[in-house]
């Protein structure tokens, strides 16, 4: 099992050492935690704070793209509201982009792909983060490769 633990209490004082540390991550893994933070929602401006919140949780110790990617989920999991999971907004039928398309795709699917081809997870340490069993990974993430090759 990884330590996914992201801590969300109260916050600490900010160093310029851990600016730095903070700046160091983002420029390595920005873009990546970008794309799979805009595979959970295509709100722009959520995907900015929770990519903020996994490189924050990680200043100051190891943060390699799979401890990021799964803080990354987590941060995205604590913004789910009671109801359920945020609806996303209806994408028009022929997207025009392969992000749109990954979009479309059913949410525990997106999230088997982000953390499996972005987040550098195998599907079974994607289960774990996912506290799923590794065949309803696998079978998820099946499904989104054969929904995105057609």
């Amino acid at each position: 099992m990884h330590d996914t633990q992201l801590d969300v209490s109260a916050p600490h004082p900010v160093t310029l050492a851990d600016q730095e540390a903070a700046a160091a991550v983002f420029d390595r893994h920005g873009s990546t935690l970008h794309l799979l933070a805009m595979l959970l929602t295509d709100d722009p401006e959520i995907a900015e704070q929770i990519v903020v919140q996994a490189v924050v949780a990680h200043v100051g110790g190891p943060a390699s793209l799979q401890q990021l990617s799964a803080a990354l989920h987590l941060a995205w999991c604590c913004r789910i509201p009671a109801s359920g999971p945020p609806q996303v907004p209806s994408i028009p039928t022929a997207p025009s982009t392969v992000l749109a398309e990954m979009q479309a795709l059913p949410i525990q699917e997106r999230l088997a792909l982000g953390l499996c081809r972005f987040g550098g997870h195998t599907y079974r340490e994607a289960a774990d983060v996912l506290s799923l069993s590794p065949g309803v990974v696998a079978r998820q993430l099946a499904s989104a490769l054969r929904t995105l090759a057609v």
